[in-house]
């Protein structure tokens, strides 16, 4: 029998809200330092799967989402844009998933961008 893991967003209280509702547990944090803090505490529980980090706060510290990518294998980082809107990095980080996950960039856009 497979184990569950639980889904985690951390951010800002307008950008983490919503996503209680579909049962994520939220982390409310104002700094891209408390950021790093969080998420290094909850990696280190095991209990999520994935997490969301709010891509505004994640930019700073985006060397520690990073290592804990590499250190817990069980575990998924990955920015997604706040209500301030996208900086781009969220789509990035996306992007270079899918293309490690099946071997080609299937968000490229027309043009070969």
């Amino acid at each position: 029998m497979s184990e569950y893991k639980k889904i985690a967003v951390i951010g800002a209280t307008d950008t983490v809200l919503p996503f209680r509702s579909i049962g994520a547990e939220s982390f409310e944090v104002e700094t891209a330092i408390e950021l790093a803090e969080k998420l290094q505490e909850i990696a280190k529980q095991g209990t999520f799967g994935i997490i969301f980090v709010e891509e505004s706060l994640a930019e700073p510290v985006i060397d520690v989402i990073a290592a804990v990518n590499d250190q817990y294998r069980g575990v998924a980082v990955t920015p997604i844009p706040g209500t301030t809107g996208d900086g781009g990095l969220a789509l990035a980080r996306l992007r270079t998933q899918v293309t490690r996950a099946i071997g080609i960039d299937i968000l490229a856009q027309k043009g070969g961008n």
